[in-house]
């Protein structure tokens, strides 16, 4: 099925993250060359409102859930905000690294996140409004279509701000003191980390600490990346990473960088695609799966 809007937007060209990149005037950022011809400013409300209509196939419950959760971590794990600097006599919108984060806003709420983020920062700016526009039709879809009739939760599934691991509670507790060991962690709250990489523990909702290696915080990614990643997951553990991690940002894009290590080194070099000092988080998780 082939549908499209006054804009001449192709809709099943796009996928979700892509038109967050796009609506936030960040096309460039993504691998859709489609979309790079098209001008984010020229899309309407009602044209957001189709566009979600199409992508959920006319708001079927099972469908809006996968929609929401790719705007829920495009916003948690990939949207960036700035602040407006003078360079060269001109004012102009650099990336600002370093911002407040209120952790006790919900992964579910998106936009309060964002609004939040800006009361905290005095100057901080979303890059384009059309971005903010998207997120609030899309929540306000949401909570008409699908919050009065939930899905069902599936059994044993993890809480909101937990990893998924296969590793058992005393396995997990192994990891942590392995961590503390070689300085990446600090030595505090044991079973809040126990129940942040997917223990049982009814006392805690969250859980935050500190990636202590300044230098390799891309460690901190390759840990979670080697014992969490599953690609079909519908929580996004990158967004559940950053929280855990909480001076870990952007780690998608950390990722993506050290997934570029020795692109020139054979195809069986095992530190191909790796972050340096990758062994040593892999001796890590070894023996804590033991």
């Amino acid at each position: 099925m082939k549908t499209t809007n006054t804009n001449l937007l192709d809709y099943s060209n796009i996928d979700i993250l892509d038109m967050c990149y796009f609506l936030n005037y960040k096309a460039e950022l993504n691998s859709n060359e489609y979309l790079k011809k098209f001008n984010p400013l020229l899309i309407s409300k009602v044209e957001m409102y189709e566009y979600i209509k199409f992508k959920t196939d006319n708001f079927i419950l099972i469908k809006f859930n996968l929609v929401i959760d790719e705007i829920r971590s495009y916003v948690f794990d990939y949207m960036d905000f700035y602040k407006l600097e003078k360079v060269n006599g001109k004012f102009v919108n650099k990336y600002a690294k370093d911002y407040k984060v209120d952790f006790s806003i919900k992964y579910d709420e998106p936009y309060k996140y964002i609004c939040r983020t800006l009361e905290l920062n005095k100057g901080l700016m979303v890059n384009s409004q059309q971005i903010v526009e998207f997120i609030m039709i899309a929540e306000d879809l949401y909570k008409e279509h699908c919050e009065s009739k939930p899905a069902p939760e599936p059994k044993n599934k993890p809480k909101l701000n937990q990893l998924q691991t296969k590793l058992s509670d005393i396995q997990r507790g192994k990891l942590f003191d392995l961590l503390v060991l070689h300085k990446f962690i600090p030595e505090t709250d044991k079973e809040g980390f126990i129940w942040a990489f997917g223990g049982v523990n009814a006392n805690y909702t969250s859980y935050s600490t500190e990636w202590l290696e300044p230098k390799a915080k891309n460690l901190a990614v390759y840990l979670i990346d080697k014992l969490c990643y599953n690609p079909t997951a519908s929580t996004h553990f990158w967004a559940i990473g950053k929280r855990i991690f909480s001076n870990a940002k952007g780690m998608r894009s950390q990722k993506n960088v050290y997934l570029g290590n020795g692109k020139q080194n054979k195809p069986n070099d095992p530190a191909r695609g790796k972050p340096k000092g990758y062994l040593l988080i892999d001796e890590i998780i070894s023996e804590a799966q033991k």
